[in-house]
C-alpha cells in the first residue's frame, strides 16, 4: 500500500511554477509516464516496515519507539522509524495511492491558475485565484488555504502574491 507522499509537494510545485509564469499562456504537464519527481527524498524505502497493530498508547505515542518496542538510538534508526510512521499514516489516514491520471493540463493568467485532470473517461478541475502586489515580478507567493485568518492586504503590502485556494472546490 503506497500513498502519494509526493502529492502535496507536486501540487505546491505546480502552483509555484504557475505563479512564476504569470505572464499568461498555457501550461501543459508531460504525460504521467514521463513525469519525474521534483526532488528525491531519503524516505527510508530500504527499511523493513511491519506496521503490526500500532502503538500501545494511542493518545500520546512515543515517536522515538519503533513498533517492535525498540528505542531509536541512531540517525539510521530514525530513517526507518520515519518509514514506519509514514506507513501507518498511509494505512490508517490517507488510503491507497491512485495511479497517475492520463492527462493533466492547465492555464495561467495574472489573476488565476486553472488545473484540469482527465482519467478513465472522467474529468475534474479546479481553479485558484492569484492576487499580485503592485510592481513587476517575479513575486514570492503565499498560498492561503481556505481563506481563514490570512491578512492578505499585509501579505501584498510586503510584496508577495496571494494564491487563494478553496479546498472544497478541489474536493468537489
Amino acid at each position: 500500500m503506497r500513498l502519494s507522499r509526493h502529492r502535496p509537494r507536486r501540487w505546491l510545485a505546480a502552483t509555484l511554477l504557475a505563479v512564476a509564469g504569470l505572464a499568461g499562456g498555457t501550461l501543459t504537464a508531460p504525460p504521467a509516464a514521463a513525469a519525474r519527481p521534483l526532488a528525491e527524498e531519503d524516505d527510508g524505502a530500504d527499511c523493513q516496515v511491519e506496521p503490526g497493530s500500532g502503538p500501545s498508547n494511542a493518545l500520546l505515542p512515543d515517536p522515538f519507539t519503533r513498533l517492535d518496542g525498540s528505542r531509536i538510538t541512531s540517525r539510521e534508526d530514525w530513517r526507518c522509524r520515519r518509514a514506519e510512521i509514514r506507513e501507518l499514516a498511509e494505512r490508517h489516514v490517507y488510503g491507497d495511492r491512485p495511479a497517475p491520471p492520463e492527462s493533466v493540463s492547465g492555464t495561467v493568467s495574472p489573476t488565476g491558475v486553472t488545473v484540469n485532470v482527465q482519467d478513465q473517461g472522467r474529468s475534474a478541475g479546479f481553479s485558484v485565484s492569484v492576487d499580485l502586489p503592485s510592481g513587476t515580478g517575479p513575486f514570492p507567493a503565499v498560498v492561503v488555504y481556505g481563506g481563514f485568518g490570512a491578512d492578505t492586504a499585509a501579505i501584498k503590502a510586503a510584496g508577495a502574491a496571494v494564491i487563494s485556494n478553496d479546498p472544497y472546490a478541489v474536493g468537489a
